[in-house]
Formats: structure tokens, C-alpha cells, sequence
């Protein structure tokens, strides 16, 4: 599966075409790039055009230059069927990485139980408590170096009056 196939599905996926994405990338000039992009004009686009895309996505960039990790994306995301696995689950086909190409960043082990914990905890939490956090989660996103920070400011949040934990109520709606 080449690049333009995966972007085609991911978009699809979220219901966006060329020009929403530009938009929802807040820029309008890549619009254009996008556009030849997927129509197949443009082959090797530079990194600075598809990373905005990649992240918006949540992949890695790699996966709009190397055909098998963009196929293995699309299998994960579930855009396409999964190859055939062999007994031990893993995939008929080796990636071919080259040494050059960027590594995709992998969660660190704990991460998923951190992030079901702070979704537990969070529950307790008013709406706007909840959207205040998820600001705040957005911003460590794009600025992880600032994790001290936004661990502060998050336990500031939700301590300061009126984000008082909400009771839960008996009875089922």
C-alpha cells in the first residue's frame, strides 16, 4: 500500500477530504501539496508537508514512505483486512526499515494503565473539569518536555474550588 492509499483511508476514515484536513491542520497553503499528494503527483513530498499530517493521525511519518509499515497502519487502524499471521501472530512479511528512516516512537510499558487510571479518576469530574484536562493533555502532547508543568498544573485544576469531585448519582438515566 503506498502513502497516497493510506492517506485516502485515514481521511475517509474521518470523514475529511483535502481541504477540511488543511483546515484542521490550520494551514491552507498545504491544501495543494495534500491535493497532488493524493492524486499521485507528487511521489516523495518532503517530511515538513507530511508530519503535520502524520501526527494529526497519530502515526509516524514512515508510514507514507515505506508501502509494508503503511499497509501494517492501515491493518492496525483496521482500514483494510489483516494479512495472514502466523502461529506466534506475527505477520507473514518482514518490514523493510531502512537505517535511515525514522523509528516510530512506541508507549513505554505502564502507559495504558496510566492513562486508564487518569480516565478513572477523571470521571468523578464535572465536564469542564474534564475539558480543562484534556487542554492541558493537548498541550503536553505538543510540548512533552513540559510534562513537571502540566502534572502541576493539572493537580492544581482539579483541586481548586468548585472542580470538587461530583457525587455519583443512584440512579441510571
Amino acid at each position: 500500500m503506498e502513502g497516497p492509499e493510506l492517506l485516502k483511508l485515514l481521511l475517509e476514515k474521518r470523514g475529511l477530504n483535502a481541504n477540511s484536513l488543511a483546515d484542521v491542520l490550520r494551514d491552507r497553503s498545504k491544501q495543494s501539496q495534500i491535493q497532488r499528494y493524493l492524486a499521485g503527483n507528487t511521489k516523495s513530498p518532503r517530511p515538513e508537508t507530511l508530519e503535520p499530517i502524520a501526527k494529526y493521525f497519530g502515526i509516524g511519518i514512515e508510514a507514507f514512505y515505506q508501502p509494508l509499515i503503511a499497509r501494517e497502519i492501515a491493518q492496525q487502524l483496521m482500514l483494510v483486512p489483516h494479512e495472514h499471521r502466523t502461529e506466534n501472530g506475527s505477520s507473514n512479511y518482514q518490514l523493510a526499515v531502512p537505517a535511515n528512516a525514522p523509528t516510530p516512537l512506541r508507549p513505554r510499558p505502564g502507559l495504558r494503565e496510566t492513562i486508564l487510571q487518569l480516565g478513572k479518576s477523571l470521571e468523578a469530574y464535572d465536564e469542564s473539569a474534564r475539558k480543562a484536562v484534556a487542554s492541558l493533555l493537548a498541550d503536553l502532547a505538543l510540548h512533552p518536555e513540559n510534562a513537571a508543568l502540566t502534572a502541576n498544573r493539572i493537580t492544581a485544576l482539579l483541586d481548586a474550588p468548585g472542580n470538587d469531585v461530583q457525587p455519583k448519582s443512584s440512579t441510571s438515566q
